[in-house]
């Protein structure tokens, strides 16, 4: 949001998306850690298929490697 906005306390002004989602998800926990941290310790297995793609299962292990790959370029 930005700084100079006051809030008003009220949900429906001052988080309009809210409505798009279902039930009370102020009460979400957030994970203190990365997303890639998340998914490394969440995922079912780096052998397991994690999304097809036009007909192509890429595995976990594909998708790290990906990352970890994308990481190095922009870091360079």
């Amino acid at each position: 949001m930005n700084k100079t906005c006051t809030l008003t306390g009220k949900p429906s002004v001052d988080r309009p998306w809210l409505r798009f989602y279902p039930g009370d998800v102020s009460q979400l926990r957030v994970p203190q850690c990365t997303i890639f941290d998340y998914l490394k310790a969440n995922c079912p297995g780096e052998d397991v298929v994690a999304m097809h793609y036009y007909g192509v299962d890429i595995t976990w292990k594909t998708v790290f490697e990906q990352i970890e790959q994308t990481a190095r370029a922009l870091r360079a």
